[in-house]
């Protein structure tokens, strides 16, 4: 089952499309371009989110990207904005937000394909992009990102130990 929201952005309706978990109706699945190499085999990854929450990020990018020309600059500008929320409302910045932010990104910068520009063509193309983003605000926010700890990941019942990215970046 899908589910879809109209958004305006620059005098024209942009429509999101997302799948609706079926073991969680007020969840979609919001993944997009999301991959990461498990044993040498690259894997989706499946991000699922509250649909008012990725409602809200999405009106968040969205907002700042008004009376923008939509270039790759002004969708990674949009990113940072709705990090630099995320960071003012909770104090930082886990690896696994960052990465929940990007998912709007990537579905905004599909949304306005054909109408406003045509960044992304294919599946790769949409990868590139969304790791070069990845890393990009890696760069710009390494004082605000949380990842977990490599010397201690957790266990059973038990969280990974969060530490600063700067402090495991040589």
């Amino acid at each position: 089952m899908e589910t879809s929201k109209e958004f305006l952005l620059n005098n024209k309706i942009i429509k999101f499309v997302n799948t609706v978990d079926v073991n969680d109706n007020s969840k979609i699945f919001t993944n997009r371009y999301f991959y990461m190499n498990v044993r040498g085999q690259r894997q989706p990854v499946i991000g699922r989110q509250l649909k008012n929450e990725y409602y809200d990020q999405l009106q968040i990018q969205l907002t700042f990207l008004q009376g923008k020309k939509l270039t790759e600059r002004d969708f990674f500008e949009a990113l940072l904005e709705g990090c630099r929320r995320h960071i003012l409302k909770y104090g930082r910045l886990i690896i696994s937000d960052l990465w929940t932010q990007l998912n709007p990104t990537m579905h905004i910068i599909d949304a306005t394909r054909g109408i406003f520009h045509n960044h992304i063509s294919t599946e790769e193309d949409g990868i590139e992009l969304r790791t070069f983003y990845l890393n990009a605000a890696q760069e710009v926010l390494v004082d605000y990102i949380l990842v977990p700890d490599p010397n201690d990941m957790g266990g059973i019942g038990r969280p990974p130990k969060l530490v600063p990215l700067k402090s495991i970046i040589k």
